[in-house]
């Protein structure tokens, strides 16, 4: 490869680089400026920026993986079970909603702003 291509080349690729970095440092910042900006194609700082996503969805995507893996920390549940947990869980908390619909909660008695003392107020306080 000739020498001026080569240092063609290398120039770019700092240019590359440094429109990446800026962009790591700006990311709202859009792609189109920066390619303007640091003279690069658009199409490659946006190549970039698709691989770098692409890699944090992978991540994310094995992550959501290894937390749906077990359901107890006694161990893997087979579905029937789990679906039967589910279902119980849902019935204590529906029982639970019915109970207090019946009950009013009782308030509890007026405080003091002077004395702070439960069972008047401040215009009745001695």
């Amino acid at each position: 490869m000739p020498r001026q291509q080569r240092s063609i080349r290398t120039s770019c690729e700092g240019r590359l680089s440094l429109a990446i970095a800026s962009y790591r440092n700006n990311p709202k910042q859009s792609v189109r400026a920066l390619a303007a900006a640091y003279d690069v194609p658009k199409s490659t700082l946006q190549t970039q920026e698709n691989k770098k996503l692409r890699i944090e969805n992978q991540r994310q995507q094995q992550k959501q993986h290894r937390q749906r893996q077990y359901i107890a920390s006694g161990g893997v549940l087979q579905v029937q079970q789990a679906q039967q947990l589910a279902a119980e869980a849902e019935r204590m908390v529906m029982e639970a909603s019915q109970s207090q619909a019946g009950e009013r909660r009782q308030r509890a008695p007026p405080t003091c702003t002077k004395c702070h003392t439960p069972g008047h107020t401040r215009t009745q306080c001695r």
